[in-house]
């Protein structure tokens, strides 16, 4: 399923006639192969969150960039992806227990929020919180700061940010590498408004 989501997100071969929304509750999210991440009901963040990002997600010989904001607090988070040309692509809004996602007619049927969510839990969240909410596997934070969810030895998702990045997080590069599913996320996030 997540490969699938990131394939469709990279080829964005089809149009859809219509945007639609829809709302789910938050759940359980396959992260790799027998490895879940548990959606939290609120964003586990500690801190108010206010970023623009540019994004390339890698599949296979094929790339796609892409920009988002993302704002969040203890009561919410909200994402809004466009493509660098301006065109939204999706948005989604998380509120307790809840994730409404509004896809505009060019996103991929594929493309999933509670995905993309568990993608920016792995790479912003806590590692506390991820201890308890990732199963199947274990997380670990290497000297560097990279984190590495492992299991039986072997690295399924692997973040890593440059050396002397940002104290915060959120702030400057950060790469993704889902190596189970087979896919990049590179991003550099900046403060919004500031």
């Amino acid at each position: 399923m997540m490969l699938r989501s990131f394939a469709a997100l990279i080829l964005m071969l089809s149009v859809a006639a219509c945007a639609s929304s829809t709302q789910s509750r938050t759940g359980i999210v396959d992260i790799a192969p027998g490895v879940t991440l548990t959606l939290p009901e609120r964003p586990p963040f500690g801190q108010t969150v206010k970023v623009m990002q540019l994004g390339q997600a890698s599949y296979q010989d094929r790339s796609t960039a892409f920009q988002a904001v993302i704002t969040a607090d203890a009561n919410g988070m909200t994402l809004i992806m466009t493509l660098p040309s301006g065109p939204r692509v999706l948005s989604f809004t998380w509120t307790p227990g809840s994730l409404k996602t509004d896809r505009e007619s060019i996103a991929p049927k594929d493309l999933s929020a509670d995905h993309m969510l568990a993608d920016i839990l792995v790479m912003y969240a806590p590692t506390d919180f991820l201890k308890h909410a990732i199963d199947g596997a274990e997380i670990v934070v290497g000297p560097d700061g990279a984190r590495t969810v492992l299991r039986d030895g072997k690295t399924l998702i692997v973040v890593t940010r440059p050396p002397n990045g940002a104290s915060n997080l959120w702030l400057g590069r950060a790469l993704l590498e889902n190596r189970a599913f087979g896919y990049r996320l590179s991003i550099d996030s900046r403060p919004l408004g500031g």
